[in-house]
């Protein structure tokens, strides 16, 4: 038989699995493969009918040979990409989905770019949600999800620069809790005042956002300025009366400043509110009552 016959056959496979004939579509097929065995379109057609058949490990050799005959056949990798996803094999299933979509973009809109960088990202390959954010620059979403993968990569400069492209996009778009992020690697710097600057931001965006307070209050901690740090912490717990974490700051600061009374009350709302956080505290809360009863 010639080629020409299993182009023929691939055709009227092609029909008939349209058409929802799923054994005559595996018939013509398997006409088409034994015209021409190395047909890797018609090992492409076997395998979505193997696959609509439940018979993924078959189909998903189908497709296998199928880019092994033709790396331009990028469907055959995407649908193995969605037959690994099945299988639970998620890295090997982005692995592939980001090969197609780096080699051929523009098939692709920048909304599925997006979701592709999200997935990299989620599974902690910042490096690879970056270079598919490169697809659609033009999302305030895109940079943010950038900024995240830099942030943990800790590159601050990069990170920055992204929040600030997403802003330009988009002035409406809340990025506190990256903000909130950046500051937090800062912090980790001792760059406190670049960490503020950051922590301001954030409130701006959204002034009920507590992690950007709490980070706030601790900034100057840090720095030193305890009092000034325990008025930030009761800025935060007047916002926010039942956030348990500050309690505990204000606790600390307090005895630092010898404030015994005030350290006492601090713990004892902290532990009211959250009995379980900040184990590493109660021997400063036992000697804050220590003292007190002396």
């Amino acid at each position: 038989m010639s080629n020409l016959d299993a182009n023929v056959y691939l055709d009227r496979a092609r029909q008939s699995l349209a058409a929802g004939q799923l054994e005559i579509a595996f018939n013509y097929a398997r006409r088409a493969l034994e015209a021409d065995p190395h047909c890797a379109s018609a090992l492409l057609e076997m395998g979505k009918i193997l696959e609509q058949n439940d018979q993924i490990d078959d189909a998903l050799s189908c497709y296998q040979e199928a880019y092994r005959l033709d790396q331009n056949l990028w469907e055959s990798l995407w649908r193995s990409g969605i037959i690994y996803d099945r299988k639970g094999l998620g890295e090997l299933a982005l692995q592939a989905w980001q090969t197609v979509m780096a080699a051929v973009p523009q098939y692709f809109a920048p909304q599925e770019h997006l979701k592709l960088a999200r997935l990299l990202l989620e599974t902690k390959n910042p490096q690879g949600a970056i270079q598919a954010t490169a697809f659609c620059q033009d999302l305030p979403e895109a940079w943010q999800l950038r900024a995240q993968a830099y942030l943990l990569l800790g590159d601050i400069d990069n990170a920055q620069q992204s929040l600030t492209t997403a802003q330009h996009l988009d002035p409406t778009f809340n990025l506190a809790p990256e903000y909130t992020n950046l500051a937090k690697l800062a912090l980790k710097r001792k760059a406190i005042t670049q960490a503020q600057t950051y922590l301001q931001t954030a409130i701006a965006m959204q002034s009920d956002y507590l992690d950007a307070h709490f980070y706030f209050a601790l900034s100057f901690a840090q720095d030193g300025q305890l009092k000034e740090s325990l008025l930030a912490f009761q800025e935060l717990v007047n916002l926010a009366p039942h956030y348990a974490p500050a309690y505990y700051e204000m606790g600390i600061l307090a005895s630092q400043l010898q404030r015994w009374e005030e350290a006492d009350t601090f713990f004892t709302a902290g532990r009211t509110l959250d009995p379980h956080i900040y184990p590493q505290v109660q021997p400063l809360i036992d000697r804050v009552k220590e003292l007190l009863n002396f």
